[in-house]
């Protein structure tokens, strides 16, 4: 496969050589009026990890290599009542990994779970306005190797309806306060790497 060269250090390039990854997969869903729950354990068999290996002696090369296995538990709640104008719909879902950072050289616990928070709110009023305030905010967490770091992100929308329907007016201000950040450590037998990088999601948008 091909290699990039990044600098005298660094490398990347694919694996030839990974073998096709097979999930497993067992959910359990509950709905009851506005309340929803669902539960999931999936199993990974030769899941494809990225990963650090020595090359040309002097370097690392990063790549993807295939780790025997990994297990992942996962939940959601989500509540979605209606209080007059105002329709919330809030969730709250974990995700955790179980993952043998031994197998594969690294020191670093991969374990740490991840919460995701939405709390979206609408709200019906009068003269066909409608107004809409959307926060999603995610704590620390591992995904494979990688260590993906909190984030959050707040959007507001104002929608204005006119002639029966017939013509709309949307505003949107999206990640208004700029906290949605791809930000992540990544864990190698060889090395680490802290990288942070803003999504560019903060807008504004007329149509």
């Amino acid at each position: 496969s091909n290699v990039q060269y990044d600098d005298q250090y660094t490398y990347e390039g694919g694996n030839p050589l990974l073998q096709q990854s097979v999930y497993h997969s067992l959910n359990l869903e509950m709905m009851y009026d506005w309340v929803y729950l669902a539960a999931g354990y999936v199993y990974k068999k030769d899941e494809m990890l990225n990963v650090d290996k020595p090359y040309d002696n002097q370097a690392i090369l990063f790549t993807y290599d295939n780790i025997n296995k990994v297990d992942e538990v996962n939940a959601t709640l989500s509540l979605s009542p209606r209080f007059g104008c105002w329709e919330p719909a809030y969730s709250i879902s974990v995700n955790k990994q179980f993952l043998d950072n031994k197998a594969i050289g690294v020191t670093e616990k991969l374990g740490k779970p991840m919460f995701v928070f939405a709390l979206n709110n609408s709200f019906s009023l009068p003269k066909d306005w409608m107004i809409g305030v959307d926060y999603n905010y995610n704590t620390s967490g591992h995904s494979g190797t990688v260590l993906v770091k909190h984030s959050n992100r707040l959007d507001l929308r104002i929608n204005k309806s006119f002639f029966k329907n017939q013509l709309s007016l949307s505003l949107q201000a999206n990640d208004i306060f700029k906290g949605s950040y791809n930000s992540c450590i990544f864990y190698g037998s060889n090395m680490s790497m802290n990288i942070r990088n803003y999504s560019d999601s903060r807008n504004f948008q007329v149509s």
